[in-house]
């Protein structure tokens, strides 16, 4: 879980979404979505990485939230980066990388759902991560939520306490 990981001592930081928001609202977006995961994990949240960022935000230096980001120029052109979004490397195989030839820092993003089939395609991979996770949806709303009918009327209620 992701208190096992803070508890063995990983920075937890954001997986921001800018593209959910209009440019104008990126800040103060991201400063909520920071207080959320903040209160879950009751520790700051240092670092935000943004989930496949506009062209706009590669290579921002501004911060986001008054935090740092994983596309400013130190993180993505300083030094090396490497990124397996969609199921295949961008920027090269980190093993050819000149970063990892000249031992120097390396970003490396790396999706743990295109390493367990090497078989399947990306987009098979990815149907069956959904239907997976679909399922556990499914399963915890079962167990959290009750259905009760009125007038006819069928409607479900979370019990799930705060």
């Amino acid at each position: 879980s992701i208190k096992e990981l803070r508890d063995t001592g990983h920075e937890i930081g954001l997986h921001f979404d800018a593209a959910a928001y209009e440019p104008c609202e990126l800040d103060a977006a991201a400063a909520r979505e920071c207080d959320i995961l903040e209160r879950a994990l009751g520790q700051s949240v240092e670092i935000i990485s943004l989930h496949r960022p506009a062209r706009n935000l590669l290579s921002m230096p501004e911060t986001i939230a008054g935090r740092p980001h994983t596309y400013q120029p130190c993180f993505f052109e300083d030094i090396g980066y490497c990124s397996d979004s969609r199921g295949s490397w961008h920027y090269g195989h980190p093993l050819d990388h000149s970063a990892v030839e000249r031992g120097t820092a390396l970003q490396l993003l790396t999706h743990p759902l295109w390493w367990g089939e090497p078989a399947a395609s990306p987009q098979v991979k990815l149907q069956r991560f959904l239907r997976d996770r679909f399922g556990e949806i499914d399963c915890q709303l079962a167990r959290e939520c009750d259905v009760h009918v009125a007038d006819g009327i069928s409607f479900k209620f979370s019990s799930i306490k705060p």
